[in-house]
Order: C-alpha cells, then sequence, then structure tokens
C-alpha cells in the first residue's frame, strides 16, 4: 500500500531491477522506493544545514551506483555504533561492579577495624 502511495504523488516513468531480481519501480525524479534510508539518515539535515535546499532532490540526480555504495557506508556506521553502544553496555555494567566490589572491600575492612577495638 506504502508503495501504492509512493507512485500516486510521484509517478511512474520506468522499472529498475535491483541485484537481488526484485523489480523496483523509479519515479520521475528518479528516486527509488530504497531511497527511504537516505531521507531518514543524519545526511538529509546534516546537508541542509550547509545550505542546500533540495537535497531529496539533488540525491535523485545522483547515480544508483554513487546511492548503494554510501548506502553500504551507512550501514557498516550503524552496524559500528551498534557496536560501540555494546562496548559502552558492558563498562558500564563492569563500572558497576567495580563499586560493588569497593563497598564490599570498605565494609570488609570497616568490620576488621571496628573488631580490632
Amino acid at each position: 500500500k506504502c508503495f501504492e502511495l509512493y507512485k500516486h504523488i510521484w509517478g511512474v516513468e520506468s522499472t529498475v531491477k535491483s541485484n537481488e531480481g526484485d523489480v523496483k519501480e523509479e519515479s520521475s525524479l528518479g528516486v527509488t522506493e530504497s531511497d527511504g534510508w537516505f531521507e531518514n539518515s543524519f545526511l538529509v539535515p546534516s546537508v541542509e544545514i550547509l545550505g542546500v535546499d533540495s537535497v531529496k532532490e539533488l540525491w535523485s540526480k545522483v547515480p544508483i551506483e554513487s546511492k548503494k555504495k554510501t548506502e553500504e557506508k551507512i550501514n557498516l556506521l550503524k552496524k559500528c555504533e551498534h557496536q560501540c553502544k555494546n562496548v559502552e553496555e558492558i563498562l558500564k555494567s563492569r563500572r558497576d561492579e567495580s563499586v560493588l566490589q569497593r563497598l564490599a572491600l570498605l565494609s570488609k575492612v570497616t568490620s576488621v577495624i571496628t573488631e580490632a577495638k
């Protein structure tokens, strides 16, 4: 349904065959249904900040091969960010564990000192 709405809004001029053999339709602006990753990425607002008003329209003119390479890089960045998040969670867990061990040691030392009185 979503793609039908897309075709209705943008119109369809041609059909593009992807590597997987799926048929994808291309709009009159040259934007394929797979360009959603671009529109949802950090790239659009970042380029707009630089003063480019029609980022999406300009992106539609970029060759498909360049789009694919950019998408691959975006996917690698997402994977790297995900791995960094996992490492951060592990570090937080280790810090929490260290704090608990310090508290346990402090409690033990306090107990030993108070018994020695």
